[in-house]
């Protein structure tokens, strides 16, 4: 099915357009970050199978390293024992991902996510379907220190919304406090640097790339 843009408003460094905040976890400490896409679509029923497609492509986490720009990137669902998975998350499945830069050490080469939250519905005349991860530990190694460059109560959350002809995808980081506690020097060092990057420009510029690649359908 073509979906028929009426009005294109989809380009990187977007502001916000379906407001989510009431969905999303509070930002208490350190920084938060925003990214976002979304379509204008000339037909309700076009917007609801969008919305449905945008669904299935976010729950597709083999996909994400192409959403997020190419081999710079790699994400790979495995199960809580760190067995790679195909088929869609569910709560306690972890993410393990392959950044450019320095590798973690705790983590065997990988920043490790676990899916804490799955949820949809609607509020107000909102339709949403949203899924949640937070840093953890890696499952490879006898050990609970967090495996990431964010501490353990860091969290993205990733939006697909739907307001009558308006279908938005957005990504929410939360609390984003870098991960130098309980580490070893080496990676507090590079999870300082990572994280402060990341603060910065790097996290902003991937998840818009994520947000608009998303978006896009098959063949454009």
């Amino acid at each position: 099915m073509k979906i028929t843009i009426f009005e294109e408003k989809f380009s990187m460094f977007q502001f916000q357009k379906i407001y989510v905040e009431e969905i999303l976890p509070i930002n208490e400490r350190g920084s938060a970050n925003e990214s976002f896409a979304y379509r204008e679509i000339d037909h309700s029923a076009q917007a609801d199978f969008y919305f449905t497609n945008l669904k299935k492509r976010l729950l597709s986490i083999s996909m994400w390293s192409k959403f997020a720009g190419g081999d710079n990137f790699i994400f790979e669902l495995t199960d809580s024992q760190g067995n790679l998975r195909s088929s869609p998350p569910i709560i306690t499945d972890k993410i393990r991902i392959q950044l450019p830069g320095p590798k973690d050490q705790e983590g065997l080469g990988f920043d490790w996510v676990e899916v804490v939250r799955m949820d949809e519905g609607h509020f107000k005349n909102v339709q949403f379907y949203l899924l949640e991860v937070s840093p953890c530990d890696c499952p490879y190694q006898n050990s609970e220190k967090t495996a990431h460059f964010y501490w353990e109560n860091a969290t993205n959350t990733f939006v697909i919304a739907k307001q009558e002809n308006i279908v938005q995808v957005s990504i929410h980081g939360r609390n984003e406090v870098p991960n130098i506690s309980d580490q070893s020097l080496t990676d507090k060092i590079r999870n300082f640097v990572m994280a402060n990057t990341g603060i910065i420009a790097g996290s902003k510029i991937q998840w818009e790339v994520f947000t608009d690649n998303l978006m896009k359908e098959e063949n454009e």
